[in-house]
């Protein structure tokens, strides 16, 4: 070892041991804002997922997902049971799923 790394002291007060000093500063202040940005970031998105969770207010929900499970099985229903046009110009039909089923089994045969 050379003699100038032998006397070298971490806390002198050479323009080396400032500069580092600085630089920690400066580490520990951007690391600081960094963490809080991203608390903020986090809670902001837990803040709009949250919202429309059963159980977010309070309520279980169980009333809110059941009605809105009979609404999509009405509508599920309706549109296996009824004809509609889905597409004029591609020749696009629905049938209901029973004549579907039939027709199935007669070209089957």
């Amino acid at each position: 070892m050379n003699d100038q790394n032998k006397n070298h002291n971490p806390n002198s007060n050479d323009k080396a041991g400032k500069k580092t000093g600085i630089g920690l500063i400066k580490s520990f202040v951007l690391v600081t804002v960094a963490s809080v940005v991203l608390m903020v970031l986090m809670l902001f998105v837990i803040d709009i997922f949250w919202e429309g969770q059963p159980g977010a207010d309070g309520d279980d929900g169980a009333a809110a997902a059941a009605a809105t499970l009979q609404r999509l099985r009405d509508r599920e229903n309706q549109e296996l049971s009824s004809y509609a046009v889905s597409d004029t110009v591609k020749g696009v039909y629905r049938i209901p799923i029973e004549k579907a089923m039939e027709l199935t089994v007669e070209e089957a045969r």
